[in-house]
Order: C-alpha cells, then sequence, then structure tokens
C-alpha cells in the first residue's frame, strides 16, 4: 500500500487502456469503503463510456480537454446536504480510493477536479 502511496500521480496525459465492468466495479466498491462519518457516503457517481457523451462532457467541464482521448470517464459529486461540514474531503477520499484500487489493478488512471468544485 505504501507504494501505491508513493507512486501514484495524476498525468495531463495517459494512455488508453481497457476499463472492464469489473475493473470499474471494483474500483467504485473500494470508494465506497472510505470512511465518512456516520457512513453517510455523501457522494454520488457516474460511469460514462459513450463516446459522444465523453466529448460532450469534456466541452462542458472546465479541464476537459484532457478527457478528449479518454475510453471513460468516472465522475464523481459531492453531497453538501448529506455531509455539510466535510463533503470535500469526503468525496476526496472515496476518489483516492478509486484510484489506488485502479493503481492496485496495474491500470493508470487520471484524477482530475473541477475549478468551479462540481
Amino acid at each position: 500500500m505504501r507504494e501505491a502511496i508513493k507512486t501514484r500521480r495524476s498525468l495531463g496525459r495517459f494512455k488508453r487502456i481497457s476499463a472492464d465492468d469489473q475493473l470499474i466495479l471494483d474500483c467504485l466498491e473500494a470508494a465506497r469503503g472510505a470512511p465518512p462519518p456516520n457512513n453517510s457516503q455523501p457522494w454520488k457517481h457516474t460511469v460514462i463510456r459513450n463516446r459522444q457523451t465523453v466529448e460532450k462532457f469534456s466541452e462542458i467541464h472546465d479541464g476537459g480537454s484532457y478527457m478528449t482521448d479518454t475510453s471513460i470517464v468516472v465522475i464523481f459529486l459531492a453531497d453538501p446536504r448529506t455531509s455539510p461540514n466535510c463533503y470535500h474531503g469526503d468525496v476526496a477520499v472515496a476518489v483516492q480510493n478509486f484510484l489506488l484500487a485502479a493503481l492496485a489493478s496495474s491500470r493508470s488512471m487520471l484524477n482530475r477536479s473541477s475549478k468551479r468544485g462540481i
């Protein structure tokens, strides 16, 4: 685990990988295991595989240009109503778990967030 934490990086470019359903489910399960207060899980996620939808999302997202070469986009949305004081940190831990699970499977994934906090 220490090696995964020390070597995980967010890069501006990456190789297109095959992200099968089981990989995504495993990573989402790791995200679900993040420890928010009272197990509130103040986030929702959306998995986008449709190429046209990925392209449209890349056009409206602040930093979306990096999505143009991706085969899949996973979006995490924080719900401040569920955890008013901690939702930013709670969703960050969930995303970190997701990315560490991807790294553990020897797959490379990119971590970016919106400047608007979406």
